[in-house]
């Protein structure tokens, strides 16, 4: 049986347009409203937070990864880029 692992390529891509979709967000930026009703800056804020609540395992964990393998810096980022033949 054979996965169907993402070729490196298209990681990096992938992560560059997602930045990009966050940048042009950002400049394109707009209050939360509900009809003419413009929420509180602190419910904005509260709902910021708990939206990045699920995102925020994403770099702890790719720093657990590399901070936990064996050898120097380069080799600890490379190791853990690379897709295992194995699921463990």
């Amino acid at each position: 049986m054979t996965i169907p692992w993402p070729k490196p390529g298209s990681v990096i891509n992938d992560i560059l347009f997602l930045q990009a979709i966050m940048v042009f967000n950002w400049i394109d930026y707009e209050p939360v409203m509900y009809g003419d009703y413009v929420f509180p800056g602190w419910a904005e804020g509260l709902g910021w937070c708990l939206a990045s609540l699920s995102l925020i395992c994403i770099p702890f964990g790719m720093v657990k990864a590399i901070t936990e393998a064996k050898g120097s810096t380069l080799v600890k980022v490379s190791f853990t880029c690379t897709v295992s033949s194995r699921i463990h």
